[in-house]
């Protein structure tokens, strides 16, 4: 198997774990709290990195890179951190949509520092996942149904997303390359966790240990986080970042199935056709 080939599959492995896991984050920020639970699902995730690096010896990779993880983890945080703002103040259907161009940066970014070479096929299905992405994510019927006034709110943070998210998958692109991609994936959350709980403790947030169901919805999140991030982590390794994010940028469409299945919400046609076009340009890149 080539090694686009093995970019490829594990970017769909990371669409759907990351699918599963924005549902699952959306209950789980609305029973434990949108600070607590980016702040524990990151600490429980940390254990689980640590399983891939046992006999690996860490000072080498931190020797010179301590810069770029530190750049990797604020990135990382902030990006989760607006998120969660974002869908807790304004409309969930118009936040996440401007989120999910985070895509759009990463390609950019890949394109210009590092040089991947794209043919006109790989360029059109780029084009037609993100086009996929956006529309599937995209909910006209309570757009059109919010007023201005609320549609701004959260504007700003899911913006904030967009540009946090795009840099630090591009810094994990490039990253992963380097080092390798379950060093890159552990080394990165631990400055990410100490970021959220500096940042929680300063602003008085709510950092209390979860309990109960809370806790194990936490530990399930971390488990899915760890699946999700080295999935994407490898498919970063193979060298193809503007190929293989747009795909991982896609989960919203298995968000979206979800909820339509388990919440019974009926699908717009702009939903369906994204979901078709993400499916199409994915098969397109494949060929």
């Amino acid at each position: 198997m080539a090694n686009l080939e093995y970019g490829l599959l594990f970017a769909i492995i990371s669409m759907l774990a990351f699918g599963v896991f924005d549902y699952l984050f959306a209950v789980a920020a609305r029973r434990v709290g949108v600070f607590k639970v980016p702040l524990y699902f990151l600490m429980f995730s940390l254990p689980l990195f640590a399983l891939f690096l046992i006999g690996v010896p860490i000072g080498p990779l931190l020797y010179g890179s301590i810069p770029i993880i530190i750049a990797i983890a604020a990135f990382a945080a902030i990006g989760t951190l607006s998120i969660s703002k974002g869908m807790s103040i304004g409309q969930v259907s118009i936040v996440i949509p401007i989120a999910a161009t985070w895509v759009v940066v990463t390609v950019v970014l890949s394109l210009l520092f590092l040089h991947e070479p794209l043919t006109l096929l790989e360029s059109i299905a780029i084009v037609i996942i993100i086009t996929g992405t956006m529309l599937a994510s995209l909910k006209l019927h309570d757009f059109k149904k919010a007023k201005l006034k609320k549609v701004s709110k959260g504007v700003s943070y899911a913006l904030l997303t967009a540009v946090s998210w795009g840099i630090y998958y591009f810094l994990l692109g490039s990253f992963t390359s380097k080092v390798g991609w379950y060093q890159a994936a552990f080394l990165y959350n631990i400055p990410a966790v100490i970021f959220i709980l500096i940042t929680g403790l300063a602003t008085g947030k709510d950092v209390s240990f979860p309990k109960g169901n809370a806790l194990f919805l936490v530990a399930v999140l971390a488990v899915i986080n760890v699946i999700g991030i080295s999935a994407i982590s490898l498919s970063f390794s193979y060298g193809y970042v503007a190929i293989t994010a747009p795909i991982t940028s896609s989960a919203i469409v298995i968000t979206v199935f979800l909820a339509l299945i388990l919440l019974k919400e009926k699908p717009e046609m702009n939903q369906l056709l994204g979901m078709a076009l993400v499916i199409a340009g994915i098969l397109l890149v494949s060929i």
